[in-house]
């Protein structure tokens, strides 16, 4: 709300024959607060009722009131200085707060002075609430405490006065057995008394949480409170008491220190410590009473601690409480009004006011009589004609006026000469109609002065000036000059600087030639341009001061390096890019200025010709070719920044690319083999047994080389599981007879990507009925009997023709070893004949060809439930025609799986061991 229209409505004043005005203004207003323009408020009229112009002053020295205004000493506008405290300026008072000002008027020019005696009422607002002592009190009442008892707590104060003070309290918590009574005392506050209301039974309700408020008499009241935390035990009911409440004492002014005035003698029919009385002096009163005045704690002696002599106040009314040492103590006040009698004659005191912003009195020579040029005030604390006082000068030029009692104008009495005599000191001797009389002497320094009406001019209104950065401190930069027109003063200046308070350091300047000099190396890039002003000051008395700008520019030079922000760099890009794809951009950045800080990019000369990475002036990575993280996955360069300046400036920072695999690999079978792989698995093998592991890997990374296993085989047998994450392959149940037969199986192998990729292999399984065991037919025993003694006998005949032939026998078994593949035996036992290039195979220890291609040909069961096929088909063929090939006397061992298990892998190639039979796991 905007209470400035009710504010001026209130600025009210009233003007009397003798220049006195009253302005009434309300406190906490803001700073520079407009109270009115005293002259006209005033009425002032020149002594020639011509208009004239008048200088305007607050006379400050001796009088503390006047900090708190300033006067426009043109208008006459008073205002405020700071925001105005009633509270503080006038603490402990319900009367008016009246603070006192003196603001002279006079002309330099012409004989005239005034001075106008102004008054301003400061107005209390609602502008403090009410505060208690504390926020929260813990109290202890016996349950035996009838109807009526009370206890006695501190009431709230507030800074405010009168109507703004607190006026009433009352109790905020519903349903407690207590009432609220108030006494006033003298120093404002209030003694409450929390009364008993109804009977407290400390069985049935122990404890009481009871909130008091207090309210002051604002138009929009304040409040304050206090919460009682009540707990009811068994009880301190009666207050000290003094003998009166009233007491008045006559003390001269040079009684001794710490002589006793009074001895109370409060009393308190309570027991033990809740009738033991303790005195204090009130907290609610001046600091003056607690610096002149004590009492004793136990005795009760009001006692005088400082001289009163030197005091200005005549009377002092003293509050002095006398409180119980209960736990809860009561609480009562006495006031001792103490009158001070002038027994003590002091010597005056002289206070001098010059109208002039020095510690001397100034004066023009042009000056007329009649000039005012100091104020004096005499004060002397005495009474009676201890306190008449008359003052006198011992200079013809100058006389003393009087204006009110104890108070002068030092004037001028005749026109003075500079020439002659430029300082003049006058002795003031003021002395009081004591007995004996005594005096006091004080001196006035009076300067005359010469006429000086004309400012410096410097001769440019804004230097520009160019200074490089880096550049030598203490070099000089610009010299200024500055002329005046007027002929009193002379040729030269006092030339100074005024800097911003950031750059106050940077430069000086010379007070005689005006030559300025950079202190310091200046940096463009911390201060690229710097204004400040120059100054001088003739000398004229009082002196006058011209000034000019001065605008430093600083010229930037190459002396910061580009800054890689970060100071390394890591990209990750993904594979199979193609080329001229953005990898990511370098950033850097160079505080210089134009071409000093214009950054480009490049590699370095030492950069890997074969990086297959391109570096823009913009700071871009271009990638050249397209890239494969299953060659290179990660690569590391140095990359270049460069300025423009002359010469350029450079840095280096390390760029790290990680190339980001994505899922361009199959999975690699290296087990089944292209061409597919044969294993032969007996009828009697167990389930749960591992039959082969299928093996693979994939160049991916991560997921994209994590792998899985399946295989595809018939709904309706399921014979054969792979294990999904090992690849390991195993019977999944007994071998019943129709199960015996050969077996297509499907081997797929997905890896982990997204979509995944897949790869396709094909195992044959061929089961063999192990209940047909050859070497358990006689007639077939008898067969190979015959043919073994056959075989002897031939042996015989030609070991002749075989041992001459032996080195071509030799040499065509080892290519043999090279090409056929062995045969392969579905026992768990295999056994080879004596010598190595015997080409039967012995089964159950018979050896055997013609029944190994009949049990493969004859004997087995085509299973018709898994890839069922006709015998005649040209895998079952190309089956029969490889095993038909197992008659060459140089096969190596097939890879036991198991006991029951051989793998035989089949190429289509005929060369080396390829083309034979491979064991594999």
């Amino acid at each position: 709300m905007d209470r400035r229209p009710l504010l001026v409505l209130m600025l009210v004043f009233a003007v009397t024959s003798c220049f006195e005005i009253l302005y009434n203004m309300e406190e906490e207003q803001d700073t520079d607060f407009y109270l009115g323009k005293v002259a006209t408020d005033a009425q002032l009229i020149t002594g020639n009722g011509t208009n004239i112009e008048l200088r305007y002053s607050l006379l400050t020295t001796g009088n503390p009131d006047a900090l708190l205004f300033h006067i426009n000493e043109r208008t006459s506008a008073l205002y405020t200085a700071s925001v105005l405290d009633r509270d503080a300026l006038c603490p402990f008072t319900s009367s008016e707060c009246i603070l006192k000002l003196d603001v002279t008027a006079i002309s330099p020019i012409n004989d005239f002075f005034e001075k106008i005696k102004v008054h301003v009422r400061l107005l209390d607002i609602n502008d403090n609430a009410p505060t208690f002592p504390e926020s929260k009190i813990d109290m202890e009442i016996s349950e035996n405490s009838g109807q009526g008892k009370s206890f006695p707590l501190d009431g709230a104060t507030d800074e405010d006065s009168g109507q703004n003070a607190v006026q009433s309290y009352r109790i905020e918590t519903s349903d407690v057995p207590f009432i609220l009574e108030t006494t006033d005392f003298a120093d404002g506050r209030a003694l409450l008394r929390l009364v008993v209301d109804q009977e407290l039974d400390r069985e049935t309700e122990n404890k009481y949480i009871v909130k008091i408020v207090a309210i002051d008499g604002g138009i929009n009241p304040k409040t304050g409170t206090v919460t009682l935390n009540i707990t009811i035990t068994d009880a301190n009911d009666n207050p000290p008491k003094f003998p009166k409440a009233v007491f008045n004492l006559t003390i001269p002014e040079d009684i001794v220190p710490n002589s006793v005035i009074l001895n109370f003698n409060a009393t308190d029919p309570d027991e033990n410590e809740n009738g033991r009385v303790l005195y204090r002096l009130s907290s609610h009163q001046s600091d003056e009473i607690r610096r002149l005045f004590k009492v004793g704690p136990t005795t009760g002696e009001l006692s005088v601690i400082s001289s009163l002599i030197d005091e200005r106040t005549t009377s002092y009314r003293i509050i002095v409480e006398a409180s119980d040492n209960a736990t809860q103590p009561l609480i009562s006040q006495a006031q001792v009004y103490v009158t001070v009698l002038d027994t003590h004659n002091n010597a005056p005191k002289i206070t001098i006011n010059v109208l002039s912003q020095s510690y001397y009195a100034e004066v023009s020579e042009s000056a007329p009589t009649g000039t005012v040029l100091a104020i004096i005030t005499v004060k002397d604390p005495d009474n009676g004609q201890n306190g008449v006082i008359t003052c006198s000068i011992d200079d013809i030029n100058f006389r003393l006026v009087a204006d009110g009692p104890n108070e002068y104008n030092f004037v001028l009495n005749r026109v003075l000469d500079r020439e002659m005599i430029e300082w003049h000191t006058v002795e003031i001797d003021c002395r009081d109609y004591g007995t004996p009389p005594l005096n006091t002497s004080s001196r006035i320094l009076v300067r005359v002065l010469d006429i000086n009406d004309n400012p410096p001019q410097f001769t440019k209104a804004i230097y520009y000036v160019n200074v490089p950065e880096n550049d030598s401190p203490y070099s000089g930069i610009l010299q200024v000059q500055a002329t005046d027109s007027d002929t009193i003063v002379p040729s030269s200046y006092n030339y100074s600087l005024l800097l911003p308070e950031e750059y106050n350091n940077f430069f000086t300047i010379n007070a005689n030639s005006g030559v300025i000099t950079a202190v310091v190396s200046l940096d463009r890039e911390a201060t690229p341009r710097i204004t400040f002003q120059v100054f001088a000051e003739d000398g004229g008395s009082p002196s006058l001061t011209g000034s000019a700008l001065v605008e430093v520019n600083v010229i930037d030079m190459n002396d910061n390096f580009p800054k890689f922000t970060p100071e390394s760099f890591e990209f990750v890009i993904p594979e199979n890019q193609l080329p001229n794809v953005s990898v990511g951009k370098l950033v850097a950045q160079d505080s210089d200025a134009r071409d000093n800080g214009e950054v480009s990019f490049s590699l370095t000369s030492s950069a890997d010709i074969y990086l297959p990475f391109d570096v823009l002036r913009n700071g871009t990575i271009l990638g050249t070719r397209t890239l494969d993280r299953e060659l290179i996955g990660q690569y590391n360069f140095t990359v270049i920044a460069y300025d423009h300046g002359s010469p350029p400036l450079t840095s280096t920072a390390e760029v790290k690319v990680t190339i980001q695999d994505i899922n361009d690999n199959i999975p690699i079978i290296t087990f089944p083999s292209i061409g597919g792989d044969l294993l032969y698995l007996p009828s009697d093998t167990l389930p749960n047994t591992i039959i082969a592991t299928i093996k693979a890997y994939d160049n991916d990374d991560g997921d994209n080389a994590k792998l899985s296993y399946f295989s595809q085989n018939s709904n309706k047998t399921k014979l054969f599981t792979v294990n999904k994450f090992t690849g390991q392959m195993s019977l999944s149940r007994h071998v019943a007879q129709s199960d015996i037969g050969t077996y297509d199986l499907s081997i797929l192998v997905q890896d982990g990507g997204n979509p995944p990729k897949l790869s396709y292999r094909t195992l044959t399984i061929i089961i063999t009925d192990s209940s047909r065991n050859l070497s358990e037919d006689p007639s077939t025993k008898i067969k190979y009997f015959a043919i073994a003694i056959a075989i002897s006998c031939v042996t015989i005949v030609l070991s002749i023709l075989i041992i001459l032939a032996i080195c071509l026998i030799r040499r065509k078994d080892r290519q043999r070893d090279s090409k056929y593949p062995e045969s392969v035996s579905t026992n768990s036992t295999i056994d080879t004949a004596p010598e190595h290039n015997n080409p039967d195979i012995k089964v159950n220890g018979i050896y055997t060809r013609e029944a190994m291609q009949k049990t493969l040909t004859d004997t087995l069961p085509r299973n018709n439930d898994t890839f069922p096929r006709a015998d005649n088909s040209p895998r079952a063929l190309a089956t029969l025609e490889r095993v038909k090939k197992a008659k060459s006397p140089s096969r190596t061992q097939p890879e036991i799986i198991s006991d029951s298990v051989a793998i035989w892998d089949w190429s289509e190639h005929h060369e080396g061991p390829v083309d034979g039979c491979v064991m594999r796991k």
